[in-house]
């Protein structure tokens, strides 16, 4: 037999057998809407569907998972990128955000993404979220308190948020330096004065970014530095050889991370189903 035909049968043969794969159903949120999707899509790629409908439970029994506080569009977002690898068009990858909504959507996904263990969707969520940042920094906009505010109301990791904190940080740093500096903006100050974590945060931003000079407002949210901000608990890592002329930078970024707590979030485990 040919090889062509033999490679076209493997294909044929392998498609066959993936549609014959058990269906499990997901209900999704307060109006339960239900997805009918291959147990082995799900099973193979999330440890947190592995326990829940690879075991004994009755989930695993029933072919049903009830998932009643996840949004509809969050998870027919994540099913879309489990088959096809893609969000929003953008190959391997997802559309950074344009407006406020859409970056709550992508902080959405990227939460549930890290409830369920899929560190590779949870690290693209990383990804968009940091180019939504930079886009807004570098047309010069400033950040809303929705926008700062965004990645403290929900648990989106350690690393993103230090990543926006030291950037803020470094922008006021370089503001003062060059006399442009016009003090806190509502914002800020709001967000200062409620205390918590963000203020720990940004304090510790502010100091470290005092005598450091290798680093600029715009630096963190870079793509040349994606991987720093990235989980890979259990993941391998990007293996992207760092170019040697930003070495002294990225050992900046990682001061800067270890200086404000952030040079890695708590291991996830399997959330309960």
């Amino acid at each position: 037999m040919p090889v062509s035909l033999l490679a076209i049968y493997n294909i044929l043969t392998r498609r066959i057998r993936f549609l014959s794969e058990p269906l499990v159903t997901l209900v999704v949120g307060r109006t339960r809407v239900e997805f009918l999707v291959h147990r082995q899509v799900l099973c193979a790629r999330s440890d947190f569907f592995k326990a829940a409908l690879g075991g004994q439970f009755l989930e695993a029994q029933n072919g049903r998972l009830e998932l009643p506080d996840e949004e509809e569009d969050t998870v027919g977002t994540l099913l879309h990128w489990l088959y096809s690898g893609a969000v929003n068009t953008e190959p391997s990858g997802l559309k950074p955000p344009t407006t406020h909504y859409e970056a709550r959507r992508c902080v959405t996904l990227l939460m549930f993404s890290r409830k369920i263990v899929l560190e590779q969707l949870t690290n693209v969520c990383t990804d968009a979220m940091r180019r939504y940042y930079y886009n807004k920094l570098r047309l010069q906009e400033r950040f809303s308190l929705s926008d700062i505010s965004l990645l403290w109301e929900e648990e989106v990791g350690l690393k993103l948020r230090a990543c926006l904190s030291i950037t803020i940080a470094l922008y006021m740093t370089n503001a003062r330096a060059e006399s442009t500096f016009t003090g806190f903006s509502e914002a800020m100050t709001q967000l200062v004065e409620q205390g918590g974590e963000f203020a720990v945060t940004f304090l510790k931003s502010l100091l470290f970014c005092q005598n450091q000079i290798t680093l600029r407002p715009l630096s963190l949210l870079q793509p040349y530095y994606d991987c720093l901000f990235h989980e890979h608990r259990w993941t391998s890592p990007c293996g992207d050889a760092i170019d040697p002329k930003f070495a002294r930078r990225v050992t900046g970024i990682q001061n800067a991370l270890k200086f404000v707590g952030a040079t890695s979030d708590v291991d996830t485990q399997p959330a309960a189903f």
